[in-house]
């Protein structure tokens, strides 16, 4: 009852398809529009053109950090890393064996006061370019919210299998 009969439904035969006509999308035009020349960029009309400063002198920056790709042999903290933050990061990487992490120390500005204390960072390797602030006070939790993450463990499993399948063939 509720199936229709195909011999009697409409269809396009190929001399249709023939007469057909398909006609190219329009190419955009090279020349500005009209509100393109009334623009501004940056509350800056195209016609004034911003005063340069001078240029800054590039001063070499000396990072000590670590490698954001850490290999399973190098530790998980830098030895200046307090201990909170060892003791804290040891018994994450024994709740989560599989997740590769490590604690950074955060580059201090050049204008910096000597002396100052070192702000840290966590770097997760399975989800590039997230850095993590510790916390609250001299916790983990953040961060071990981010491990418990649905997509973090998807990276982790991802990279565990890669693995595996990587050494059935060696």
């Amino acid at each position: 009852m509720g199936s229709k009969n195909r011999a009697n439904s409409p269809t396009l035969s190929d001399s249709s398809l023939d007469s057909l006509k398909i006609e190219p999308a329009p190419t955009p035009s090279p020349r500005p529009t009209p509100l393109a020349k009334h623009a501004k960029l940056n509350g800056i009309s195209p016609t004034k053109t911003p005063a340069r400063a001078s240029p800054r002198p590039v001063t070499p920056r000396t990072n000590n950090a670590p490698q954001l790709r850490r290999s399973p042999n190098k530790p998980l903290y830098p030895p200046n890393a307090p201990a909170w933050i060892r003791t804290c990061l040891e018994t994450l990487k024994a709740e989560h064996p599989h997740d590769d992490f490590f604690a950074l120390p955060r580059p201090v500005p050049p204008n910096a006061p000597t002396g100052a204390p070192l702000e840290w960072r966590l770097k997760c390797v399975d989800c590039p370019g997230k850095l993590y602030t510790p916390g609250p006070e001299e916790s983990l939790q953040n961060f071990e919210v981010h491990l418990k993450n649905r997509m973090h463990r998807g990276n982790v499993n991802k990279r565990i299998q890669n693995q595996s399948s990587s050494q059935r063939r060696s």
